[in-house]
């Protein structure tokens, strides 16, 4: 006993007797949260965080402690994670010569060819993207396929800033304001982009309050991947770079960008936080309005989440024509297939040198039928004009980035009545070169080009602009 003691206590070791009833090794961090959170005022705590061997250690000595003082248990939750192993499934030792280290992914290594600097957020991302609650492996092609997924957000933010460079908000709104004054008039495109960015803050919040942080990152990068750089963005290059600088078309789309890079910077800071405090600080608002560097970080904002209340919400749009753009991106995906082929086959250079016959088997396929040809205006090309009758956001020419289309009803029964052991498919499409002349503003064949000797080699809607711009320079 007089071993165990301290020096001043050595000659009382007669009045001790050595213990052998200690309920458990995890005893001492067991009774922890009586120093680390009831003296603080924090107990319960929100989480207590640790690897899967700990469910008969450290969490239940300090389960049963809790409860024998306190008649509660030291916590609301309890999360538990497994253990980082190599590549190969095997546990990372020095003697193996495996060990990733965090540092050397983030700083990068001496050779960095071989082990490049990744940064602080590609690791958070890997750690985020993986099945945390069993063991997880980690090296160089896991990194590399990471920083890849990484990239391609990235690039996605990069495109969309660059593209507000002039967006401003009236004097007396914020972005959500100014949104909802002007819902009723956007788009039905632009109305189906804010009902999908809606849609990707409720699942974001809640998988964010399951810890489903492997789907969080499945979301974002799904929806600035496929939804926004796939086809919001591909098809808003005309908007944003044909028209008018003030024309309705593209202040809309830029005030859509807008919310879009509003509320992802939000999503996307505990998981990527320098990326998105990039985000915050590189949108050219004034001070005051909805991103300024007077504001400091986007960690500042003190927001308060409620996915249940509107009013708290950063994105609470309608989900609008679902099924409208559902056939839609199924039919841009079949048209793409088909330009492919053409392309391949020399039949036509871009997409915009395309005309489409298209043909709908309808017995079946009504729906489809009718998404496409409320969408269907082959007429000429108009100057642009806010006042215009024509939708040239939701003309199914700008959305698929070729010249013409024509569509055709056909009879699936009547197919199978003459070739009754055929399949026949749900659409069909024929490409074929479009021979009007070709805008060299916007690339599009028109049958417009030519009609003005001012500017021959333009359509009617590029002359409008063209004219604006030299008019406005003299």
């Amino acid at each position: 006993i007089e071993e165990l003691l301290p020096e001043s206590f050595k000659d009382q070791a007669h009045n001790y007797v050595k213990g052998n009833d200690t309920m458990d090794v995890w005893f001492d961090s067991g009774t922890s949260w009586a120093s680390v959170l009831k003296r603080r005022g924090l107990l319960p705590a929100d989480l207590y965080l640790e690897g899967s061997d700990q469910h008969r250690g450290w969490f239940q000595s300090s389960l049963l402690t809790s409860v024998a003082v306190n008649a509660y248990a030291p916590y609301k939750t309890v999360l538990t994670h497994g253990f980082v192993l190599d590549e190969k499934g095997m546990k990372m030792s020095k003697s193996l010569g495996n060990v990733i280290d965090p540092k050397e992914v983030i700083n990068g290594g001496k050779d960095a060819k071989k082990n490049p600097p990744y940064g602080a957020d590609v690791l958070r991302l890997w750690v985020a993207s993986v099945d945390f609650t069993s063991d997880v492996k980690i090296g160089p092609n896991t990194l590399k396929q990471i920083f890849e997924q990484y990239r391609k957000i990235r690039n996605t933010f990069r495109y969309m800033i660059g593209n507000v460079y002039d967006f401003t908000l009236s004097e007396d709104q914020n972005l959500q304001q100014e949104i909802s004054a002007k819902y009723e008039q956007f788009s039905s495109l632009d109305k189906w982009m804010l009902g999908s960015l809606s849609k990707l803050e409720e699942e974001v919040f809640d998988a964010y309050k399951n810890f489903q942080f492997s789907r969080v990152t499945n979301l974002i990068s799904r929806f600035c991947v496929t939804d926004l750089s796939a086809f919001y963005l591909d098809v808003a290059k005309d908007r944003l770079y044909i028209s008018p600088t003030n024309a309705k078309r593209r202040r809309d789309c830029q005030l859509v960008l807008a919310i879009c890079l509003d509320t992802i910077s939000k999503l996307v800071a505990p998981i990527l936080p320098h990326i998105a405090e990039e985000l915050w600080h590189a949108l050219p608002y004034k001070p005051g309005q909805s991103f300024s560097l007077e504001r400091g970080s986007v960690f500042d904002t003190n927001f308060d989440w409620d996915i249940a209340n509107p009013s708290l919400r950063m994105a609470h749009y309608p989900k609008a024509d679902e099924a409208l753009w559902s056939n839609i991106q199924y039919f841009r995906d079949e048209v793409n297939k088909a330009l492919e082929i053409a392309r391949r086959n020399n039949i036509i250079g871009a997409s915009v040198d395309a005309a489409l016959d298209v043909f709908i088997y309808d017995d079946e396929h009504e729906d489809l039928w009718h998404s496409l040809k409320k969408l269907c205006d082959n007429r000429p090309f108009e100057p642009h004009c806010d006042d215009s009758d024509w939708n040239d956001i939701d003309d199914l020419r700008f959305l698929l980035l070729v010249s013409k289309v024509n569509l055709i009803r056909k009879s699936r029964s009547a197919l199978l009545q003459s070739a009754p052991n055929s399949t026949p498919p749900k659409l069909s499409i024929r490409v074929s070169a479009d021979t009007r002349p070709k805008c060299a503003r916007c690339w599009y064949h028109d049958s417009s080009v030519g009609a003005h000797s001012d500017h021959p080699d333009l359509c009617s809607r590029c002359i409008a602009v063209v004219n604006d711009l030299q008019t406005s320079s003299s």
